[in-house]
């Protein structure tokens, strides 16, 4: 991996962006791909505080090797270090660029199973003109072929090598990058899908958005994000209706419960209970205690909730699938999603309520009584020890 040149004060590759250097960003994401075995960093002289911080712990760092006046010539450096042991493989990546992605790499290394030569690249996406030197538009150029190359670049160790000792042979020093080299050498080159993000640190502006990038995945990294799942099931009874996600709908039957037997509340009330660890329905209202018989179901998701808010959870989608042969639930769904909206206090646009038939088996499709699942997802803040209290 190559190490880019700075233009003022400490070169790009130290300077900090979210707390650490642009290149420590770098390696971690090289390092973080199975991939990668080692990784060899060509460097220019001097700032070595500076590089053993962003190298410290990085246990596939297996070398740092200086490099020399030109791209093209330090990674040559970089290869010729390598060249006593050679893989079979070799990724040249720029040190300024810290978001690459491990799907990336991934196909980037994958694609060499059948190219000797890859590049990562992205479709050129704005209006491209040709402009003759006094500034005039001489045409437009299709962008259809047109794309905006990256790295990492990959290639069969022996065929990049002895292309860039053949361009140093030949006293050509000015190469855009290594592909370039490459092709120049006869290597037929293949653009590989990159990826938007993994753009190149060399503006002010560039490192103002490497800055937000890293904001915004720390923001999300703070999220706690839990899933719950409930489950809970009832007999028909004697009666003329019955009372699901609030909605009371008419029928030839009711449900047999403690409460109002409100199925799909209190599969919902276990899901949310599920994402705090406290237990179920029944252990916070035990069908033994007289207080909650008939009670309204709401009841208990309310109390849910507010165990899960105490923690700091928020509830972010509902989904609610109802399992029953009878009665017909289309005409109620929507119904039940805006209730259940309403007990919780989400959109209704967060909440879904399906339903299904059990194709006649068992007792549901004899008729004998109904089902119903609930799905929850919430966020906590990531605090260590905070869902224990």
């Amino acid at each position: 991996m190559r190490v880019g040149k700075g233009t003022h004060g400490l070169p790009k590759q130290y300077r900090m962006v979210g707390g650490q250097t642009v290149l420590r960003h770098t390696l971690k994401c090289l390092s973080a791909s199975e991939l990668v075995e080692k990784i060899v960093v060509v460097v220019r002289p001097s700032f070595e505080r500076e590089l053993e911080d962003s190298i410290k712990g990085l246990d596939k760092v297996m070398a740092t090797v200086v490099g020399a006046a030109t791209r093209q010539t330090s990674v040559l450096a970089g290869l010729e270090y390598i060249s006593s042991d050679p893989p079979d493989y070799v990724l040249i990546h720029d040190g300024v660029r810290p978001f690459v992605s491990g799907d990336t790499i991934e196909r980037v290394v994958r694609s060499l199973s059948e190219h000797q030569s890859v590049f990562a690249a992205v479709p050129h996406v704005g209006s491209l003109k040709l402009v003759d030197a006094c500034g005039r538009m001489a045409e437009t150029v299709s962008r259809d072929a047109v794309f905006v190359a990256q790295t990492p670049q990959g290639f069969h160790f022996e065929a990049i090598i002895d292309a860039h000792r053949k361009a140093v042979e030949s006293k050509i020093y000015d190469f855009a990058d290594d592909a370039a080299v490459a092709m120049w050498a006869g290597i037929p080159t293949f653009a590989i899908k990159g990826n938007v993000d993994n753009f190149k640190i060399t503006t002010v502006s560039d490192f103002l958005r490497a800055e937000g990038k890293l904001l915004l995945s720390r923001s999300l990294l703070d999220l706690d994000v839990r899933c719950g799942f409930g489950y809970d099931v009832h007999a028909f009874c004697p009666g003329n209706s019955l009372r699901l996600c609030g909605i009371e709908i008419p029928h030839n039957a009711g449900l047999d419960g403690h409460s109002d037997a409100d199925v799909p509340l209190h599969a919902l009330t276990d899901a949310i209970l599920g994402t705090i660890g406290q237990g179920d329905i029944g252990e916070h209202f035990p069908t033994v205690d007289p207080r909650w018989r008939d009670q309204d179901s709401s009841f208990f998701v309310q109390h849910a909730l507010k165990l899960l808010e105490d923690r700091g959870g928020n509830i972010s989608n509902v989904d609610i699938s109802i399992i029953a042969e009878t009665p017909s639930m289309a005409p109620y769904k929507q119904l039940m999603c805006g209730r259940v909206a309403e007990i919780l206090g989400l959109s209704i646009t967060r909440v879904s309520v399906k339903a299904t038939t059990n194709e006649g088996m068992g007792f549901i499709g004899r008729r004998e009584g109904l089902a119903a699942v609930a799905c929850v997802t919430v966020s906590f803040p990531n605090v260590v020890g905070q869902m224990g209290d």
